[in-house]
């Protein structure tokens, strides 16, 4: 079936989770105050607060997708061959950080997130396919937001956005468009891609950059995929990072697809599949299974692509 704005999308979409009984509370009780170190001064130096954050932003980052799928955002550029040696190593799913990642990962989430929440207030969250949650996140629903629904441990309406997984099983590929939404014109969704960018970048865009034309097809698919009746268009939003004086912070492009970009997609889909396929041989075999092909920008250990890998070594040694 066909997703479509109203009773039928209404219908494809799952009716609320079951809630589990509420606990019963817990008798305030007066809190105490940690046992001091032998020498607390002493291990209260003057980076104590900043030690402790930094730890933090060095743990790795988790890559997403799990259960053995590939996510939408790291099809771009993937290698099927450092995914199978990451995932032999015992590294997969995991990327090093530094704290200056996670200040500006956060910038840019924070900017996104106001882009998207304010879009979906003004709309009255009408049109828009999310995961809705209510106020203590005990009861969310995956589908079109409807007042109907209420969750029985709080008794509030499922009032709060959250991102939508789109899922391809044959290829084990998983993603999470920033948002969705049926046009009010021509009851098609549309899929939207959110980035920020610093204001002297943002300044100096003219059109949407060709990854995030990617990243918004590959959703596009994606929900195309899941039997959604998906516009041809994608639009990508992007907002500035700093305080601009002039003009708007936002700039909105409206892009159809090319060819180009949809043979793009075919191969992306194909080193997916080779993906999957060392892992249904790795359950098997263990690390004896063949490992996918070197991509043809690795054609020796020499490569400008290969030297920045870090399963260069362990690539070129099997």
């Amino acid at each position: 079936m066909v997703k479509r704005l109203g009773v039928e999308a209404q219908v494809a979409n799952p009716p609320p989770p079951a809630i589990a009984e509420e606990a019963a509370p817990l008798a305030p009780t007066q809190a105490s105050p940690p046992t001091p170190t032998t020498n607390p001064e002493g291990s209260h130096g003057d980076d104590y607060l900043i030690t402790k954050v930094t730890s933090m932003d060095r743990r790795p980052e988790t890559n997403r997708g799990g259960a053995g799928y590939t996510h939408g955002s790291s099809l771009i550029g993937i290698c099927p061959r450092r995914n199978a040696l990451t995932i032999l190593s015992g590294d997969a799913g995991k990327r090093p950080t530094r704290p200056q990642d996670r200040i500006m990962w956060a910038i840019g989430r924070a900017v996104e997130k106001h882009i998207r929440d304010a879009f979906v207030r003004a709309v009255k969250r009408e049109g828009v396919i999310g995961q809705w949650a209510c106020r203590c996140g005990k009861s969310k629903r995956v589908g079109l937001y409807s007042p109907t629904y209420k969750c029985e441990h709080c008794s509030q309406g499922l009032y709060t956005y959250g991102e939508v997984t789109l899922l391809d099983h044959q290829y084990r590929i998983a993603g999470n468009p920033d948002l969705l939404y049926y046009r009010p014109d021509n009851l098609r969704l549309r899929i939207v891609e959110i980035k920020s960018k610093k204001q002297a970048l943002f300044d100096e865009l003219t059109k949407p950059e060709a990854n995030h034309i990617l990243q918004a097809s590959i959703y596009r698919r994606l929900a195309k995929i899941e039997g959604y009746d998906v516009d041809d268009y994608v639009s990508i939003v992007y907002g500035s990072k700093d305080y601009t004086f002039r003009g708007r912070p936002y700039k909105e492009y409206h892009i159809l697809p090319s060819e180009g970009v949809e043979a793009t997609l075919d191969d992306m889909w194909s080193r997916a599949g080779a993906v999957r396929e060392f892992l249904d041989a790795f359950k098997i075999e263990g690390v004896s299974a063949t490992l996918p092909n070197r991509i043809t920008a690795c054609a020796s250990v020499t490569s400008t692509t290969a030297k920045g890998c870090d399963q260069c070594h362990a690539c070129f040694a099997r």
